[in-house]
């Protein structure tokens, strides 16, 4: 199933924009290093990206590193951000992550 989620929230920027529509898709097994994903933590829907992956979940952390990076448990996975643009997924988008946070 896809679904279409409206963005709130500046820490994805500039890849992610307040306002932006994001087709997530369910995708199992779950998802790789790189990744952007939606998912329930703590009473709210994020979007953040996959730092690493371990048994019964990932890690996640946003792009502009304003929130701690933190455990998500595979069950509160909405979904994976599909897209044509590399840097939403992937180990090319992993990669814009680290050089994007060592210039920052």
């Amino acid at each position: 199933m896809i679904r279409a989620i409206k963005l709130m929230g500046t820490s994805m920027r500039p890849l992610f924009k307040e306002g932006d529509f994001v087709l997530v898709k369910q995708i199992y097994p779950f998802h790789s290093v790189g990744d952007c994903i939606v998912y329930n933590y703590q009473g709210k829907t994020l979007l953040h990206r996959v730092i690493g992956v371990q048994d019964g979940g990932v890690f996640v952390q946003d792009d502009g590193q304003i929130a701690d990076k933190h455990f998500v448990p595979s069950k509160n996975i909405i979904g994976k951000v599909i897209s044509s643009n590399p840097l939403k997924r992937g180990v090319l988008g992993y990669f814009y992550f680290k050089l994007k946070n060592l210039f920052q």
